[in-house]
């Protein structure tokens, strides 16, 4: 593998841990917040929004789906245990904005030019 092709493979790779951490850190967090704060049943309420929405995002990331829409599901189990989640809506609106017109856009730029170099370096003889 060429230099070129191992620095587009590492810029695709940090993109795309940049668009998961946008997508998911800011409900991690408050899913933390929400353990730390809430009563038992708002426990209980969160607990199973939580592992609804881990096995779902486990299928999308299976079948390669986009695990946005499992923010939505944790977002109400957030709502049941925290009050004022009106910061938390704003934070996940910037993020989604970041992620969906910059991050994406790199993320799948330099995931073409490597498989683009990955194809040109296949081409090229081997010299031992």
């Amino acid at each position: 593998m060429s230099d070129v092709t191992k620095n587009y493979k590492t810029k695709y790779m940090i993109f795309n841990i940049l668009s998961i951490c946008l997508t998911l850190l800011p409900m991690l967090i408050y899913v933390i917040i929400g353990f730390a704060q809430g009563s038992v049943q708002e426990k209980v309420v969160l607990g199973l929004t939580t592992f609804v929405a881990i096995a779902l995002s486990m299928i999308n990331l299976l079948f390669k789906y986009s695990i946005r829409s499992t923010i939505w599901i944790l977002l109400i189990g957030v709502y049941v245990c925290l009050d004022k989640i009106t910061t938390l809506l704003i934070i996940i609106a910037v993020c989604t904005i970041v992620d969906e017109f910059v991050i994406t856009p790199l993320k799948k730029k330099y995931k073409e030019k490597y498989k683009i170099n990955k194809e040109i370096d296949a081409r090229l003889p081997v010299n031992e």
